[in-house]
């Protein structure tokens, strides 16, 4: 099945949306419970972090690569 160029961009940038969102429904669940223990709280932040990075890549993988296929948005975001 062949996909039309943007097409593939919304597929690539929905996927880093949903990964975006498994983060920071693991953060939110996790934050009360982990905050007392230092090792913990990082492995919090490290959930935001790879959140943002997440989004970061959705909205560039939208906005700025409509024109490539499937494989080069990714090979480009990577």
């Amino acid at each position: 099945m062949s996909h039309q160029p943007h097409t593939c961009s919304l597929d690539v940038a929905s996927d880093f949306f949903h990964d975006t969102e498994d983060l920071l429904q693991r953060y939110k669940l996790t934050i009360g419970h982990f905050y007392a223990v230092r090792s913990k709280r990082l492995k919090c932040f490290v959930d935001l972090r790879m959140a943002a990075e997440c989004m970061l890549k959705a909205h560039a993988a939208y906005y700025l690569m409509q024109d490539l296929d499937r494989e080069q948005v990714i090979r480009q975001i990577e």
